[in-house]
């Protein structure tokens, strides 16, 4: 993105054009990696949850890429830092650690759980037990379904702001400098 702005665009019409651009391929991704995984995991969850949650995942992750590519000039910098973050993300997490429950990964994880239990389905004993199993182990909440998915839609309009920010600041400097 940095290399765009450097030439003379604009950065926030650059910018909405990106984010809109790629769209479809958030979407055909996230469509072709839940057909693929769907078929050779056959998961527990409905296909359309399951769609969901790694459509919001791929939204947050381009989110992710577009800060890391105005914040770094070279590429490879750019795909490391955003490989490295992922991979630092805070999976092995728990409700009460405001630092962990921060990171995109634990939202994402807690809503692949709630779809691979079908929560939404869970009455009774067996949804006790398995609340009970949840407040000792990793915090999650049967309830939390539609704010998984909502923090992970944040997360990624947080993201793109961000980058919103950052590219724009780049762009006042490289006009400060002509």
């Amino acid at each position: 993105m940095s290399r765009e702005v450097a030439s003379g665009a604009s950065a926030s019409a650059y910018f909405v054009g990106k984010c809109l651009s790629d769209l479809p391929a958030i979407i055909i991704y996230s469509l072709v990696f839940t057909s693929t995984f769907y078929v050779m995991a056959a998961p527990n969850a409905h296909f359309t949850q399951f769609f969901a949650i790694i459509l919001y995942f791929e939204w947050t992750m381009y989110g992710l890429g577009y800060v890391c590519s105005v914040m770094f000039k070279a590429q490879e910098n750019a795909l490391i830092m955003a490989v490295v973050a992922s991979l630092l993300a805070g999976l092995a997490t728990d409700n009460m650690d405001p630092q962990k429950s921060a990171a995109w990964s634990r939202w994402t994880s807690e809503s692949i759980f709630l779809a691979e239990v079908r929560a939404d389905s869970l009455t009774g004993a067996t949804r006790e037990l398995f609340q009970q199993y949840l407040d000792v182990s990793s915090k999650f909440n049967l309830d939390n379904w539609s704010q998984t998915i909502v923090a992970s839609i944040v997360y990624g309009v947080v993201l793109r702001i961000l980058s919103l920010i950052l590219l724009r600041r780049r762009q006042q400097t490289i006009e400060a400098n002509t």
